[in-house]
């Protein structure tokens, strides 16, 4: 199987990391994230990413399917927790405008939205504050939550989290994308999320549900809901992300995107018509 194995350089990328999480979370808490991102992935500077062209066709697919059926003028789409980790990359790679990572973990071992106490609710809706857009940046479009799922319960509990703590220009949907094989129960998901969309048993899909992209997720992981201000504060940058950002690109350069079938026989059209065009301009 083809795989474009890239090993990040750590020199090349130190100062693009720092400037890029300054922007976002300021000098301070990017110096913390940073030093704990050695102990959440320390090992990363003898491993190497494999991503198999599989993995890239699969991943461009989904970018295509979001982009067609559920269009960035409408949507903002947002990545919740670490499975869609590689179609953030993926997004981010075509406009980082495009997409927004939520860090939510463990949602359905929590407790429903109804069930939390008032401070957890207060520490929830800091956290949303702080990774989702602003309603200027949102410019009227809805948020697009999404994430790979086996019951749903978990995405469904996040929107209600962003739908029950946020203003109403911060309105959420919820895609669910379903690994058929890996649930079997679709009644439960058609219940519990607003849109689903069935992957069904490729190949390809596996390694996004055996968390092989988790250490490499834009955030350290964010058990939901908080219990208290430290879990709020431990939830920080990533290094590894940006490595897994650059291992994508590459890979994608490697396995461009074909044409399909449509594109073909439009693109033989227009160059029939132009000869045809072109013949007759000649012949007057």
């Amino acid at each position: 199987m083809d795989k474009a194995i890239v090993k990040p350089s750590w020199r090349r990328r130190s100062v693009e990391l720092f400037d890029t999480y300054r922007a976002i979370f300021g000098t301070s808490l990017l110096l913390v994230g940073l030093f704990s991102g050695v102990a959440f992935s320390a090992d990363w500077s003898t491993r190497s990413l494999e991503i198999s062209k599989e993995e890239v066709v699969f991943n461009r697919d989904l970018g295509e399917f979001l982009l067609k059926n559920y269009p960035p003028k409408k949507y903002l789409y947002v990545g919740v927790g670490r499975s869609p980790t590689l179609l953030s990359a993926h997004l981010q790679l075509i406009d980082p405008k495009l997409v927004v990572n939520l860090p939510a973990s463990k949602v359905k071992s929590g407790r429903p939205f109804a069930q939390m106490t008032p401070e957890q609710k207060a520490l929830l809706k800091e956290h949303l504050i702080r990774f989702l857009p602003s309603k200027a940046e949102l410019a009227g479009r809805t948020l697009l939550l999404i994430d790979f799922v086996h019951s749903g319960v978990g995405l469904a509990w996040v929107q209600e989290y962003v739908n029950g703590l946020l203003p109403l220009d911060h309105r959420a949907e919820s895609l669910g994308l379903v690994y058929a094989k890996a649930d079997p129960s679709l009644r439960v998901v058609w219940r519990q999320i607003d849109h689903s969309y069935i992957i069904g048993g490729r190949r390809e899909a596996l390694p996004l549900y055996t968390q092989k992209y988790d250490s490499f997720a834009a955030f350290t992981p964010a058990d939901l809901p908080f219990q208290n201000e430290n879990d709020l504060e431990n939830v920080r940058p990533n290094p590894n992300y940006l490595a897994l950002v650059d291992t994508l690109k590459e890979a994608e350069q490697k396995y461009p995107r074909g044409l399909t079938c449509g594109e073909l026989l439009k693109a033989g059209a227009e160059f029939i018509f132009k000869k045809l065009s072109t013949r007759i301009e000649y012949e007057m």
